[in-house]
């Protein structure tokens, strides 16, 4: 959490900067390039993150051969991921500065496969080299990105940034690791090893690719079909909102470990705790969203600059979508608890077909505005509305529901009190 506090800030200011200096449409195309990647990371991880954790912490004498597994695992899913992409790039009509970003982006993600350090360390509970580790990349990033804009740089030098980024990530993993486990040569590949982790991560795969999918997908459809100038500017409320709810997300893990102690206790402690929290959330919701209808032009002139004045209505539509996730937040905490992983796997491909169905639509006909309300409906429909559906899930949905009237939870926690 505390790694989260200090480089959240960070990654925003710098993020700023990087989007003021660039403008709208090299910042788009900067934009469109991350999140064409990101929409085949899912390949590259392989689905393995959660997996290999549950493994070390149950095997620790193969810990060698897992992770020896896991790494090589994931350099095999860099390259298939490697092949997607290529064969997405031949599908669009990108120039080719387009493309070059692309895969110079790309290409970081083979550093990735190093990761399997950080599981080595979350399944030990050792957070605190990671979060070392983590640091060192975010202040050479950050670093490197000021020298660019303060020496005039092109468009493709902050690609090849993001790409420094994973390279010193990856160095300080390994760096890390050598000096407290001995380093990465004793690491074994084992067939057997690997293909229980691939049985066991390839539903997860499918469901973060869809997660992946759903959240890229917006910025990518924006490019093709209006141009990267209004990715720029949809990108730009996006990182205003991602950063949001960021926080809410803090909020709701510092409140995980209680969630999780009263369920286990009281049950009825355990709703009342949910109330309270999905109360707060919300209520920091309607704070956000009547700061951005009264003054979004202002933030945004402010944190941008008038270039991206053309972002203040997206923010406006964004911001009814953190209310919305506000209101969601506890639901994937209270999912976990009850170890119903499958009904995330199933909302978030029915958001994504349904997010992909409005894009194509809205799109067309209101611009990158079209792309936010497209968000707004698909989150009400499918963390919302679609609720019902799952038995298990009635009871904390119509919570949900409740939270965003306010009132009806006000109320009950009034009586509640006074009984």
């Amino acid at each position: 959490m505390l790694e989260k506090v200090i480089t959240m800030p960070v990654s925003l200011i710098v993020g700023l900067y990087v989007a003021r200096y660039l403008g709208p449409e090299n910042f788009g195309a900067l934009s469109y390039a991350l999140s064409f990647v990101g929409m085949f990371l899912a390949i590259a991880t392989l689905g393995l993150d959660n997996i290999v954790v549950r493994e070390l912490v149950k095997h620790v004498k193969t810990a060698d051969e897992i992770l020896g597994t896991a790494f090589l695992l994931k350099i095999a899913g860099f390259v298939l991921m490697w092949i997607a992409v290529l064969i997405a790039i031949f599908l669009t009509d990108n120039d080719l500065d387009t493309n070059m970003l692309i895969l110079i982006v790309a290409s970081g993600v083979v550093f990735q496969a190093s990761n399997v350090i950080i599981y080595h360390y979350q399944a030990v509970v050792q957070s605190k080299y990671v979060v070392l580790a983590r640091i060192i990349p975010l202040t050479v990033s950050s670093v490197a990105k000021i020298v660019l804009i303060y020496f005039s740089s092109s468009l493709e030098w902050f690609a090849w940034v993001y790409l420094l980024d994973a390279m010193v990530l990856s160095a300080s993993l390994i760096a890390v690791y050598s000096l407290q486990s001995g380093g990465i040569f004793k690491w074994r590949w084992s067939l057997g090893v690997a293909k229980k982790l691939l049985r066991d991560s390839w539903p997860l795969m499918v469901a973060l690719g869809c997660y992946y999918l759903y959240q890229k997908i917006d910025q990518v459809m924006i490019g093709e079909m209006i141009g990267m100038q209004e990715v720029g500017y949809y990108s730009a409320s996006s990182r205003l909102y991602e950063a949001i709810i960021g926080v809410s997300l803090l909020l709701v893990g510092t409140f995980k470990p209680k969630l999780i102690s009263d369920y286990m206790g009281s049950k009825r402690m355990f709703w009342r705790t949910c109330e309270s929290l999905l109360l707060a959330e919300v209520l920091i919701g309607y704070v956000v969203f009547l700061m951005a209808f009264f003054f979004s032009e202002e933030i945004i002139n402010a944190l941008y600059g008038v270039e991206f004045s053309s972002s203040a209505p997206i923010f406006i539509v964004h911001t009814i979508s953190v209310v919305l996730m506000m209101g969601a937040a506890v639901r994937s905490g209270y999912i976990e608890i009850i170890n119903k992983t499958q009904i995330i796997m199933i909302t978030t491909f029915v958001a994504l077909v349904l997010n992909v169905v409005l894009n194509y639509f809205l799109i067309g006909m209101y611009g990158s505005i079209g792309a936010a309300v497209a968000t707004v409906i698909t989150q009400l429909f499918a963390l919302y509305l679609l609720g019902y559906y799952f038995v298990d899930m009635r009871r904390i949905t119509k919570l949900q529901f409740e939270a965003l009237l306010v009132i009806p939870l006000i109320a009950r926690r009034f009586f509640n009190n006074a009984g």
